[in-house]
C-alpha cells in the first residue's frame, strides 16, 4: 500500500490563502459589474504599450480577465 506523509499546514499560512482568494474575488466582481469600461482600460494598457494591433480583442481580455481572476479566487 502507499502511504503518504500528511504535514500541518501553518494557520498563518491557511489566513493569507484565505486573503488572496478574497482579493481575487473581490478584483473579479468588481471587474465583473463594468467589463466594458474594463475592456476600455484594457485598450489604454495596450495602446500605451505600443500594441495597438491587439485592440480588437480588449472585450475578450476583459471578460477574460474577470473569469480567471474569479476562478483563482475560488481556488
Amino acid at each position: 500500500m502507499y502511504t503518504t506523509c500528511k504535514r500541518e499546514i501553518p494557520a498563518w499560512i491557511t489566513i493569507l490563502r484565505i486573503i488572496l482568494g478574497i482579493v481575487f474575488i473581490t478584483s473579479g466582481l468588481l471587474k465583473g459589474i463594468d467589463p466594458w469600461g474594463t475592456a476600455i482600460k484594457t485598450g489604454e494598457y495596450l495602446h500605451a504599450f505600443g500594441l495597438d494591433w491587439l485592440s480588437g480583442t480588449t472585450d475578450f481580455w476583459a471578460l477574460l480577465q474577470c473569469a480567471q481572476e474569479n476562478w483563482l479566487g475560488l481556488l
